[in-house]
């Protein structure tokens, strides 16, 4: 599995309102890479008819079963993951942060803006990934972070080392 992330400088991917940028060299770039391939997402995402997500097949990741008309409903984070193996996850954060163990790659970009939103990207740990290389992204670097070859247990002990770090941290400040 891979994501695709847009994010603002102070790592905002959302707002009430939905998506607080439009760029369409991104639209563009986003289309090109999930065409006619399967887009991963949670309910509130889905819920925002984003437009560049058109061209792909939809499976939206929900605890309550429903019927969506352009759309596959599934219930578990490891199904969706044995099924659909190459999918894109594309939002919002808790789905990033749920299918982050199944992740080989992640094409990440910020924009420079900083935004006071709604939805924030939760934490990466930075220690599980290298970086494949960079492509040029609408005049910004679109970082392709390849997950180093570890466990996901050891994926899982590091993000909470990470949490626990920022508690304190947070405690402290």
């Amino acid at each position: 599995m891979q994501a695709i992330i847009s994010t603002t400088s102070n790592w905002c991917l959302g707002t009430a309102e939905g998506v607080p940028w439009f760029d369409q060299e991104e639209t563009h770039r986003f289309q090109s890479l999930t065409l006619g391939g399967t887009c991963v997402m949670g309910r509130k995402t889905y819920d925002l008819q984003l437009p560049w997500m058109k061209k792909c097949r939809k499976v939206v990741l929900s605890r309550q079963p429903m019927d969506l008309p352009d759309a596959l409903v599934h219930g578990t984070i490891t199904g969706i993951a044995k099924t659909y193996p190459d999918a894109w996850v594309v939002g919002g954060a808790m789905t990033f942060q749920a299918f982050m163990p199944y992740m080989r790659f992640i094409y990440l970009t910020k924009f420079p803006q900083t935004v006071q939103g709604a939805v924030w990207m939760p934490d990466i740990a930075w220690s599980l990934w290298t970086t494949g290389g960079k492509t040029l992204s609408c005049g910004r670097d679109m970082i392709v972070l390849e997950r180093r070859p570890l466990a996901r247990s050891q994926y899982r002990a590091d993000s909470a080392a990470t949490a626990a770090r920022k508690r304190e941290e947070a405690k402290s400040s």
